[in-house]
């Protein structure tokens, strides 16, 4: 009997020690993987601070280009909405002295028809302003080479890629 409790005072101290081994390699994978997950969170942080980076960059460059074609636009407008006001008027004026007593309209019908060529030629120069290049703006390219680099450096997905390979 004697023999028999020595062996199973031997077998509960390998218990033992097989224990403490598997507590300690427990606490070991446990710190393992809190490092790892501190990484992976530090890389996606750091991914996606970059992807917030390019997004305000690419929004600021479209509000820039916003304000380019809506400034010259709005200019365009305007002054094509003055010499469209200021050639409705001649015309105006035009129809009611020709519809007066001839000796005013002889005195003022050089001036009058030198008015009217003038306006003539800026309502012509004004009918070609062009609209917005649309192509300007689809012709903006979203670059994320730098992103997709960063994305293929982070070492949590390279080895979760290689594990299913």
């Amino acid at each position: 009997m004697e023999d028999n409790r020595e062996k199973l005072v031997d077998s509960q101290s390998k218990v033992m020690t097989t224990l403490k081994n598997l507590k300690d390699g427990l606490k070991d994978v446990q710190h393992v993987l809190a490092r790892r997950r501190d990484e992976i969170n530090m890389q996606c942080d750091a991914l996606l601070a970059e992807v917030e980076n390019k997004r305000s960059y690419f929004l600021c460059d479209l509000e820039y280009e916003e304000r380019i074609h809506q400034t010259g636009l709005e200019d365009s407008i305007k002054t094509l909405e003055k010499v469209l006001g200021a050639s409705q008027g001649l015309q105006s004026y035009v129809n009611d002295v020709m519809t007066s007593d001839k000796v005013p309209f002889l005195e003022v019908a050089n001036t009058l028809n030198d008015r009217i060529v003038k306006a003539s030629v800026d309502c012509e120069n004004a009918s070609g302003a062009q609209g917005p290049d649309m192509e300007v703006i689809h012709g903006k390219v979203v670059d994320c080479r730098r992103e997709k680099v960063i994305l293929r450096e982070l070492s949590f997905f390279v080895s979760s890629i290689d594990a299913y390979r």
